[in-house]
């Protein structure tokens, strides 16, 4: 078993390739670099954004549409600005919403069954 060291390379424009089934045994073979390293990392990061296309887009859309719902709601600048800078201080916009309607939904239940202590409906 041949041992080779294991040193990262430095900032060079060769890079040292060794190959097991070398015709020197243990001679390393030099090739020039075709990328830069952070040319390398952006390819390597495109290649993973279009693998994720390919694969988890559709099942990801499907799961939305089946699953879940959008519900926009339009903020005017002028006459609601406090609302907005609130909003848009919370770091999870979504999560908060979903507090204060969750929060709003049980003040709504406890005020209807103080009202009607017995749970029968009148008709």
């Amino acid at each position: 078993m041949e041992n080779f060291s294991q040193q990262p390379l430095q900032s060079s424009p060769f890079m040292v390739c060794l190959h097991k089934d070398s015709k020197q045994k243990g001679s390393p073979t030099v090739a020039k670099k075709q990328f830069t390293e952070e040319e390398a990392r952006q390819r390597k990061n495109a290649r993973q954004r279009e693998y994720n296309k390919r694969t988890s887009y559709a099942s990801t859309n499907k799961y939305h549409k089946e699953q879940t719902k959008i519900i926009p709601i339009r903020i005017s600048i002028s006459t609601e600005k406090d609302i907005m800078d609130w909003l848009e201080a919370q770091p999870n916009k979504a999560g908060y919403i979903k507090q204060l309607i969750r929060e709003d939904i049980k003040r709504t239940e406890s005020i209807a069954s103080e009202s009607n202590p017995t749970g029968k409906i009148d008709k």
